[in-house]
């Protein structure tokens, strides 16, 4: 039932097959994605920077051994989403977790294109459904939310899927829809909800398109129609209330609150991730169009070409048409924007407690633009009334542009150290590694093995838990930069550190004094510490004998470090050097 209606971009002109079409449509969107993400299915290196924090860990379910009591791990592994976990742990047992995540992408990215096809058809048609499915493969915001198989990935393909069962009148399963997203994207969940009260308040409890189509649902008594849709949404409520609540890890203290973030520059952009100051209403509603643009200059050109030529043809189009263009299908988002806007404005109100308030507006205006784009674009090729080959030859040439356009967005090659990470995978299990925290974010996904510090996990929205790696922060930087031998080996025996990774260019004096060598304040704070000292004892080659010297980067050990700290292998902060 994929395929009911006719199947037939103009009348009397048939496409395909209509149980080809979709298909068709999906084998093509698949080798998009193969042609835009090809550096990641032929390189183990090249990842979605985020796999770092949220799937690096679960390669534990490849081998239970790896990090180990590991603090920044416990943190991790809270915060990924039950329903995100057990999809990884299903795949452990055939594919290593970190490469997983790429054909989770591809699966993720071929279920949008298929909802948004059928979404765009049950509103506006087929052909605004075609010109839908074109667009997603085009917009690289889709792509870029979608790269690396997290939690963030999961919220196009489900609230797509729950759009369109909300359009074809069966709120029931779009409640059940939304539930399960609680498994998966708790904002997305909050989001949902609060669109299917605004759904399920309205008079008939259905939108006239959905009526007009005949819906069930009208005929079902009151309670079934508005009572039964609710049993989902509770039990995805329940379901967060006792996996953040309930379950709630107390190890990482409460989530920071305004008051907490005034005045330090850590919230800004010049830290860790920039909460302060949030950004206005309207530069969320521009938001998507600025964000995964391409880094290449064919990327580039392709992105102008398929604009240009979109906008070529909505001119022409909408010009022969010789009336306003058709909208009145996208009356369906009412209720979903205007949640996206309440959500917005209270997440503002209450910053953290309900994430950041970008969540809420990001996706939904993306999906509402894509559709509005589609419509627009569908109504301008019917007015032109082309052939099929030209219809054939406009779609392929969106298709080529957009997986042009798409090339690497999201996704990052670290391949360059892999030397290193396979010198640090033949370590004991148990090593725990230390060094400049951006390097070390690749050591803990490549080389399995614990650090003390990484960029990616330098999380600041748990009290305790930031206190915690803001003190190994700290220690880290005034032992790395140190003049005294004897501050290394003592800051080593504190954490039970047994290899630290020495990058040369971070002892470079121009880049000490420009203060940017790790995000604010860490970055003044090593330029302050440092002044005007040449010499650094990590350097000393006759003090630290490097075990591994290559590119610019030495790995060494603390001669006189015999054993490790057992309290950092507990993962209690309380007991590791005095942290929090």
């Amino acid at each position: 039932m994929l395929l009911t209606t006719a199947d037939s971009i103009l009348p009397g002109m048939p496409l395909c097959n209509r149980h080809t079409l979709l298909p068709a449509l999906l084998a093509t969107a698949l080798c998009v994605y193969l042609f835009a993400h090809r550096a990641a299915i032929l390189s183990p290196y090249v990842i979605n920077d985020d796999v770092r924090q949220q799937v690096y860990w679960m390669q534990q379910y490849q081998d239970d051994r790896l990090y180990a009591g590991d603090y920044p791990t416990r943190y991790a592994s809270a915060y990924v989403p039950w329903g995100v976990q057990l999809v990884y742990a299903a795949a452990a047992p055939f594919v290593n977790p970190v490469q997983f995540s790429k054909v989770l992408t591809a699966l993720l990215f071929l279920f949008s294109v298929g909802m948004m096809f059928l979404l765009a058809r049950r509103l506006a048609g087929q052909t605004a459904a075609l010109m839908a499915a074109c667009i997603f493969c085009y917009f690289g915001f889709f792509l870029g939310a979608i790269s690396g198989g997290l939690s963030r990935a999961f919220v196009f393909p489900m609230l797509l899927w729950y759009l369109y069962c909300l359009a074809d009148a069966r709120p029931a399963a779009a409640a059940l829809v939304a539930g399960l997203q609680s498994l998966f994207n708790p904002y997305l969940f909050v989001l949902c909800f609060c669109t299917h009260l605004l759904f399920l308040l309205q008079p008939r409890g259905l939108p006239p398109e959905a009526v007009q189509a005949g819906g069930a649902e009208k005929r079902k008594p009151a309670w079934r129609r508005l009572l039964l849709p609710l049993l989902p949404l509770a039990a995805g409520g329940l379901l967060l209330a006792v996996r953040h609540l309930l379950l709630s890890d107390e190890a990482f203290g409460d989530l920071v609150t305004p008051t907490d973030m005034a005045g330090q520059v850590v919230y800004t952009a010049a830290g860790r991730y920039p909460i302060l100051p949030v950004p206005s209403l309207l530069f969320e509603l521009v938001r998507p169009f600025v964000t995964d643009l391409p880094r290449n200059w064919t990327g580039i050109v392709a992105g102008l070409a398929g604009l240009g030529l979109m906008a070529g043809i909505l001119f022409r189009g909408l010009q022969r048409r010789g009336r306003f263009p058709d909208l009145s299908g996208l009356r369906f988002f009412a209720y979903l924007l205007a949640a996206s806007l309440l959500l917005f404005l209270l997440a503002r109100v209450l910053l953290m407690q309900l994430f950041l308030p970008r969540r809420y507006l990001e996706y939904s205006l993306t999906v509402f633009y894509c559709i509005a784009s589609a419509v627009l674009l569908g109504q301008a090729v019917e007015a032109l009334s082309m052939g099929r080959k030209k219809l054939l030859l406009l779609v392929g040439a969106l298709l080529l542009l957009g997986a042009v356009r798409l090339q690497d967005v999201a996704i990052y090659d670290y391949g360059a150290r892999a030397p290193l990470y396979r010198f640090l995978a033949e370590k004991p299990v148990d090593s725990l590694m230390a060094g400049h925290p951006a390097l070390m974010d690749n050591v803990l996904t490549f080389a399995r093995r614990k650090v003390l510090v990484s960029y990616e996990l330098s999380h600041t929205w748990y009290r305790r838990y930031w206190s915690v790696l803001q003190q190994r922060t700290r220690d880290l930087f005034v032992a790395y930069y140190a003049e005294d031998p004897a501050t290394i080996r003592h800051f080593c025996r504190r954490y039970g550190v047994d290899y630290l990774v020495v990058r040369k260019a971070d002892f470079e004096p121009g880049r000490i004094a420009a203060g940017t060598l790790y995000f604010q304040p860490f970055g003044e704070a090593i330029r302050d510490n440092v002044g005007q000292r040449r010499y650094f004892a990590v350097l000393d080659t006759s003090l630290f004998p490097p075990l591994y010297d290559r590119d610019g980067v030495r790995v060494i050990t603390p001669q006189e470090v015999k054993s490790r700290a057992a309290t950092v292998r507990s993962g209690s902060p309380e007991e590791a050097g005095g942290d929090g």
